[in-house]
This record gives structure tokens, sequence and C-alpha cells, in this order.
């Protein structure tokens, strides 16, 4: 790898730890203000509550921290969509345990780590590449907490409205 290259991965890097700091901020703005009785709520019956989305999203986060590093990983994703009954405490906990987890690896990723080819769910990628696309995923369910969030607080039963 050239020094061009090499920096040019370490800035990507940077972005996508910027992305998931900027996350999981949100999500902590998300869970301060969410009235408690809206975690397993949902607007539809073929919609995730904030407690499956939350939950799915932090498990996949950590699963590709695991991929990239090399650990191993013992995640059951069917099983984050059946998240219920979780209060705001400890979605909380898990949010910031997540974080913890992703302030830990950034300072201990090699540039092995990013390029090295790592199957996950059979599918070899770069490390690099997975964090990206996981920080996208965050993104996305990002915005579909705060959709779920408005809804919530829109409907006229909500304690919110």
């Amino acid at each position: 790898m050239t020094e061009a290259s090499g920096s040019l991965t370490t800035e990507a890097v940077q972005v996508v730890f910027e992305i998931y700091a900027m996350v999981h901020d949100r999500l902590d703005a998300l869970l301060a203000a969410l009235p408690s009785d809206a975690t397993d709520w949902r607007p539809t019956d073929d919609c995730n509550s904030a407690a499956v989305l939350l939950t799915h999203t932090l498990a996949a986060e950590r699963e590709v921290l695991s991929v990239v590093t090399g650990e191993r990983t013992t995640r059951s994703r069917s099983d984050e969509f059946e998240a219920k009954g979780l209060s705001l405490q400890e979605l909380r906990e898990d949010l910031y345990a997540t974080r913890r987890q992703f302030e830990m690896a950034r300072s201990l990723l090699t540039t092995e780590h990013l390029l090295r080819r790592t199957a996950r769910r059979d599918t070899p990628q770069s490390g690099l590449r997975w964090l990206v696309w996981n920080a996208g995923h965050s993104r996305e369910h990002l915005g579909q907490l705060e959709l779920l969030r408005d809804l919530f607080k829109a409907m006229p039963s909500s304690p919110g409205a």
C-alpha cells in the first residue's frame, strides 16, 4: 500500500467513525426524548418498534466490529426482531456499551483489519467496506427511529401530543 492510499484509508476510517459517533449521539437524544410507553409501539402491525430497531441496529454494528477485528460473533439476527419489554434505560445501556466498543475499536484497528477480506454471511468484503456499509445501515435505521418517534408523538392519545 502506498503512503497516499494509507492516508486515504485513515481518512475514510475517521469519517466512518464520525458517522457512528453522530448516529450514537442522535440515538441518545432520541432515547432521552422518547416517552417510556413508546419503546414497543408500532404504527401498524408490519412495522418495527423502537426497541426492535435499536436492538437490531446496535447488534449489527457490534457484529461488523467483530467481523472486522477478527473476533467471533454469536449474533442471532432473528432474535433482534423479537425485542419487547425493554425499558428506555436498558436501551440506553445497550447504546452506551456499543458506543464504548466503537471508541475502543477505533484506536485498535489496523490497516490490515481494514483491508483484510472477511466473510459476513458468506460474503467476503474488506473491513473498511463492512464499516462503511454498516454506517449507512445505522443511519437508515436512525431515520426510521426518528420518524417512529414523531409518529408516536403526533398520535392524539400520545402523552407527547
